[in-house]
C-alpha cells in the first residue's frame, strides 16, 4: 500500500515546476505549477493546475478565479480585455464586464507594460504569441504587431502619439521590432 501511494505521488509530480498563484485577495500563495507540452502552465484563455501544501488536491484555476500566476522568471496576469471595432480598427481595451485571461508579462515599468497572450493553432498546434502594450493609467492596450507583416504602425503611432519621436522611428522603419519600442519608449519617452 505505501509502494502505491508512492508511485502515485511521484506521477503528480510530472511536469510541475515551482511556482505561486495570486488569489483574489491578492495573497501570493506558494507551491507547483503544471507544465504543458509546450512549455506553459496555460494558454490565455485555459486553466492553470496549481498544487500547494494548502490543499491536498491539486486545484485548476480559470482567469478569472486567480489574478496572476507565475514560475522561474515567467509572470502571468490575469485581465479582462474586450476587443471592439472602431472604423477601420480593432482596439483592446480592458472591461471588467468579459472574460478574463492569462497574458504573459515580458517587460513591466512604471511607464508601458509588454504582455503577450498565447494560443494553439487548432490544424497544427503551434503556439502563436501575440504582443501587447499597455500604458498604465490609459484603459485602451494597443496590439504590437499583425502576425508575420510586422508592427502595426499606424495603432502604434496613435497609441504613442504623444511621443512623436518614438512614432517617427517607428515609420522611418528604424525600430522593427516590439522590444525595440518598448525600451525605447521607457528610456526616452516623457
Amino acid at each position: 500500500m505505501i509502494s502505491c501511494f508512492y508511485f502515485f505521488a511521484q506521477g503528480q509530480n510530472n511536469n510541475y515546476v515551482k511556482g505561486y498563484v495570486i488569489d483574489l485577495n491578492q495573497d501570493t500563495i506558494q507551491g507547483f505549477v503544471k507544465l504543458n507540452k509546450i512549455g506553459l502552465a496555460s494558454t490565455s484563455s485555459s486553466r492553470v493546475k496549481f498544487k500547494s501544501d494548502q490543499f491536498i488536491f491539486s486545484k485548476r484555476y480559470s482567469p478569472n478565479q486567480i489574478l496572476g500566476y507565475g514560475f522561474d522568471n515567467e509572470h502571468f496576469v490575469s485581465l479582462a480585455i474586450s476587443t471592439r471595432l472602431r472604423p477601420f480598427k480593432t482596439v483592446q481595451v480592458i472591461d471588467e464586464s468579459v472574460e478574463r485571461q492569462f497574458l504573459r508579462v515580458v517587460k513591466r515599468s512604471d511607464k508601458l507594460t509588454y504582455y503577450e497572450s498565447f494560443f494553439t493553432d487548432e490544424d497544427n498546434d503551434d503556439l502563436n504569441r501575440v504582443p501587447y502594450f499597455h500604458i498604465p493609467y490609459r484603459p485602451e492596450m494597443v496590439r504590437v504587431t499583425q502576425g508575420i507583416f510586422g508592427l502595426k504602425k499606424n495603432r502604434l503611432s496613435e497609441y504613442f502619439e504623444h511621443c512623436p519621436e518614438l512614432v517617427e522611428a517607428i515609420n522611418g522603419k528604424k525600430i522593427t521590432e516590439p522590444i525595440q519600442v518598448y525600451n525605447y519608449y521607457v528610456t526616452k519617452c516623457k
